[in-house]
């Protein structure tokens, strides 16, 4: 995809540079209900919305992208895990007031799951978002493992 193909020069700089990167997963958790509820053309006007926010939500030098349908997908060069913090309240920040502010009957709603780049761990692009998605993976195990209990 093509936001692998740039995320890899990406990681190569900053693996050169000795910089650190992170990569944010952001799965919108309630892509489905938008399109069962509001129809199908809602749930894309949901993800370019969200895409837009993301990309104004971060810097000129991150990059945004879609990785498959319900997940975006967002490096950030230069930042180690305790870094994307103030990166993830503006996004919080953004998407209440979208959700505050737009009058449509739908919120956006996004789990954030960042994972740091480990150039021993992550070989590739590829390797990074595999690890973001066991994470996620992960998470919402727990998650069901907490509502049973």
């Amino acid at each position: 995809s093509g936001f692998t193909i740039i995320a890899e020069h990406l990681l190569a700089m900053c693996k050169r540079c000795e910089q650190p990167a992170t990569l944010l997963l952001c799965h919108r958790v309630n892509a489905q209900q938008i399109e069962s509820r509001h129809g199908e053309d809602a749930a894309d006007a949901a993800a370019v919305e969200l895409a837009h926010l993301l990309t104004a939500g971060f810097r000129a030098s991150d990059i945004v992208g879609r990785i498959c349908i319900d997940v975006f997908a967002v490096l950030l060069a230069g930042t180690d895990l305790e870094g994307v913090e103030p990166a993830r309240r503006r996004l919080d920040e953004k998407l209440s007031e979208r959700n505050r502010e737009t009058g449509l009957p739908y919120e956006l709603e996004v789990d954030v799951y960042p994972v740091a780049f480990k150039p021993g761990r992550h070989v590739d692009a590829d390797a990074l978002i595999a690890d973001g998605e066991a994470r996620f993976v992960e998470a919402h195990r727990e998650d069901e493992l907490a509502e049973a209990g």
